[in-house]
């Protein structure tokens, strides 16, 4: 037997059994060739080819678009090539803008829920009755005359020796709210309590519009016999 090592060798004297091998192969490879036509459309929608092309088109059209402004939310406005600007939406443009916070949160201003107040001036020092015995006991309830010392605390239970330029006697709704006020004027009562102060004592004196301050006799600015007792006072509340 002959060999044949091409499928197109035609032997001397021809062979039926050739031509026949040709026409099958032309119609083997039209087959494939019919298939292939047929399965190229389906290659874009295998998701490794389809994110391929996406990308790449995104690229070829980014390198030509340039961003504008002054669209409507929802748009992007892009100039392509040297051409004018046009709308083109998200959907056909997914470019991701830059991310920009929030702008930090400013809390409105506290608006103080008390107004200014009007008050009127008076004093105590429970040490008042070392140089004025007669008033000791106007300005200490359990003044110790033979010691010559206040024996007393404040009403809150706090020692009045820590409170000087701090606290106040007050009517007695402000006291049970622990008021605290600071000084609006006069300015020599504001240089004397430049923290404010707050109400942590009563006194049977000390009704309606009267704030008696703590402070030491000797550091008031003026003699006592000049002190203003009752002048109004212009006060701040501030809890």
């Amino acid at each position: 037997m002959k060999s044949r090592p091409y499928l197109l060798e035609v032997q001397s004297g021809g062979n039926g059994a050739d031509i026949a091998g040709v026409v099958a192969f032309l119609a083997f490879a039209g087959y494939i060739s019919f298939m292939i036509y047929l399965f190229l459309p389906m290659v874009g929608n295998i998701p490794f080819f389809s994110k391929v092309d996406t990308a790449i088109e995104k690229a070829e059209l980014l390198s030509y678009v340039t961003p504008t402004s002054n669209y409507p939310a929802g748009y992007a406005g892009v100039s392509i090539g040297d051409g004018a600007p046009v709308l083109v939406t998200p959907e056909a443009v997914q470019i991701q803008s830059t991310y920009t916070p929030y702008p930090t949160y400013t809390p409105f201003p506290t608006v103080n829920a008390f107004p200014l107040s009007n008050h009127r001036f008076s004093f105590y020092d429970p040490m008042i009755g070392k140089d004025k015995p007669d008033i000791a006991l106007i300005n200490c309830e359990n003044w110790n005359f033979a010691t010559q010392y206040c024996d007393s605390k404040l009403r809150n239970g706090e020692r009045w020796e820590d409170n000087y330029f701090l606290a106040a006697a007050c009517p007695y709704d402000l006291y049970l709210a622990g008021a605290f006020f600071e000084v609006v004027s006069p300015d020599w009562l504001k240089a004397l309590f430049p923290r404010g102060f707050t109400c942590k004592d009563t006194g049977e004196m000390v009704m309606d519009l009267f704030i008696d301050f703590l402070i030491p006799w000797g550091s008031m600015p003026m003699p006592y016999d000049q002190t203003p007792w009752g002048d109004p006072i212009t006060l701040m509340r501030l809890r």
